[in-house]
């Protein structure tokens, strides 16, 4: 199912992401997906939170490069990030094993 990643991926690309309600919309589906999903979720949730943290002042650049790097490995896709955050995170990228493949 990778319906909860393709929402992720939305959030990542809007131009107000609202962290908290994909939080409350990914909550409601954990109910449902197998057991393999269900933990990939879970990474995904720590990553919003981290970004959320990240836009609130309360969580740093080596949280949010982690736990990126933990979603792209666990649903083996790449992931898109805004201009503006990968300016900021490329600065740590090859402590965390991150790169750029593309510019959108």
């Amino acid at each position: 199912m990778n319906d909860v990643f393709e929402a992720f991926q939305g959030l990542l690309r809007s131009a107000e992401p609202n962290y908290s309600q994909f939080r409350r919309q990914l909550m409601a589906k954990q109910a449902i997906l197998s057991e393999k999903e269900l933990v990939r979720s879970h990474i995904l949730m720590r990553l919003n939170l981290a970004l959320d943290g990240y836009a609130e002042q309360r969580a740093g650049t080596s949280d949010v490069s982690i736990l990126l790097r933990q979603v792209i490995r666990a649903y083996e896709r790449r992931l898109e990030v805004k201009r503006s955050l990968w300016q900021v995170l490329s600065s740590r990228e090859q402590a965390f094993g991150l790169r750029q493949t593309a510019e959108h």
